[in-house]
């Protein structure tokens, strides 16, 4: 399986011939791909192509199986009225388990995070609304075995937090992450910064 991050919080997931787009937003390049999970209802935000293209697309709470490869995805309550507007969604491709935690404005209750499984690796954007100590409390109920912190500003005071948290400032980006399901799981997560993909 091999990650690749395509800006914004757009990603591709790679395996076998296989391409599945995480939130293929306009803009972001994706290529054509086998299959798509969106996590936000506002379809107009992903790139039409690739949708059209796609085999089938997950944008709704619910489990799937998509060309042998497991998708779940756990719904997010809107505070204000109660409606789905977002979702995480997490994708298991070569035993592999990809969480994608879309665009959180709010900390997910427990309940919600829990519903996500066993975790390998956590996608996660970073929102200026939200604290460091949130998106901690976030890893510490997933324990997810490596945490890809993403951002648009490269300069973002929260990312610059977030890697001195964990010993991670002089990290330096990779052109995508390659990785087989792991045996173990360490006490704390590692951190991988990747290079957006042209």
């Amino acid at each position: 399986m091999e990650l690749f991050w395509h800006g914004k919080h757009a990603f591709t997931v790679v395996s076998d011939g296989v391409t599945c787009a995480l939130n293929p937003l306009k803009g972001t390049g994706i290529p054509k791909a086998s299959f798509a999970v969106t996590t936000e209802d506002d379809q107009t935000m992903y790139d039409p192509k690739v949708l059209e293209q796609a085999s089938y697309t997950v944008n709704w709470p619910g489990e799937y199986e998509v060309q042998g490869h497991l998708i779940v995805g756990v719904e997010l309550p809107d505070v204000m009225d109660g409606a789905i507007h977002t979702m995480m969604a997490v994708t298991t491709i070569d035993h592999v388990s990809i969480a994608h935690l879309g665009s959180l404005t709010l900390v997910p209750e427990s309940k919600l995070l829990e519903k996500l499984g066993t975790i390998d690796v956590l996608v996660l954007p970073l929102n200026p609304a939200l604290k460091l100590e949130s998106y901690l409390s976030i890893i510490d109920t997933i324990s997810p075995n490596i945490v890809v912190p993403v951002t648009d500003d490269a300069s973002s005071e929260l990312m610059t937090q977030f890697l001195k948290h964990f010993g991670a400032s002089q990290l330096e980006a990779q052109k995508s992450l390659k990785m087989s399901h792991p045996e173990t799981t360490p006490d704390t997560p590692d951190i991988v910064l990747l290079l957006p993909k042209n």
